[in-house]
């Protein structure tokens, strides 16, 4: 009987131990204590083969585990969560093949992203180089190379560049400043950034920003990708990876807010003054 008891304990702490090993169950402390205080109360007759698993499983206990991460339980939540459908039986070998359809956005064109396996490199210079509004942004990560993940813009701009105050509804944006000195305004602060300087801009809350030393370098990442679309359609090829000529004309402000409406932009008041 003892031998018996002894082997289901053991059985019992070795499936625990597997459980936790797989992220799938959670224990604490309190339930090796537990174990420990009751079972010789409970089993007299536990053999060594149950103390050995006690032991595994208090040396388990002390092993940190990540959370465990639940998925959302409908498509409806996953897709407002997630921004992509709920991948189902039916759809999975297509999916991996041929990705997903991402949220309706212009600079996709509706087409089916293709996810990326591979990463990529790319030097200073390299990247789709468009002269943008007076600056020369280059495109380093696009829908087509992440996959509709992220956007990177390299971003050389001269002093006095000062964009609108806007809002982003469709992308979160990290905006680092790599070389120069730019004030961002984010909210109702306004923040002196110079080079190691990063600002987390979410969606939804407004922001712009004015270049005040004789030029700047800045990389604007954002998640989702799509908004390198903008760049694109209020752009032009670059003629060189240089700021444009100082006669270089470019599309109007009527025109940029229009193509800025369809990339789920707002611009809302006028950019930073100069300072005094």
């Amino acid at each position: 009987m003892a031998s018996a008891t002894s082997g289901a304990v053991a059985a019992t702490l070795l499936f625990i131990v597997v459980l936790r090993a797989r992220g799938l169950v959670r224990t604490g402390p309190a339930v090796v204590a537990g174990l420990f205080t009751l079972l010789p109360l409970l089993a007299p007759g536990i053999g060594p083969l149950a103390v050995a698993g006690l032991l595994i499983l208090a040396v388990d206990v002390c092993i940190p585990r990540p959370p465990l991460l639940r998925p959302p339980r409908s498509g409806s939540e996953r897709e407002r969560r997630y921004g992509a459908p709920l991948v189902t039986s039916e759809r999975f070998a297509d999916t991996l093949s041929g990705g997903w359809f991402p949220p309706d956005r212009r600079a996709w064109g509706g087409e089916r992203m293709s996810i990326p396996q591979e990463g990529y490199a790319l030097g200073p210079d390299d990247g789709e180089a468009l002269w943008f509004n007076g600056g020369l942004a280059v495109l380093k990560a696009t829908a087509e190379s992440t996959g509709g993940r992220f956007a990177a813009v390299d971003f050389r701009v001269p002093k006095d560049f000062a964009s609108p105050l806007h809002i982003h509804r469709a992308e979160d944006e990290f905006f680092v400043v790599l070389s120069g000195e730019v004030r961002v305004r984010h909210g109702d602060e306004v923040i002196e950034a110079e080079a190691g300087s990063i600002v987390y801009g979410p969606r939804d809350v407004p922001h712009g920003f004015r270049v005040d030393s004789p030029e700047a370098r800045l990389l604007l990442f954002f998640g989702p990708s799509g908004v390198e679309g903008f760049f694109r359609d209020g752009g032009k090829p670059a003629g060189g990876v240089h700021l444009p000529p100082p006669d270089e004309q470019f599309v109007d402000k009527e025109v940029l807010t229009e193509i800025a409406t369809g990339f789920q932009q707002e611009f809302i008041g006028p950019p930073l003054p100069p300072k005094e």
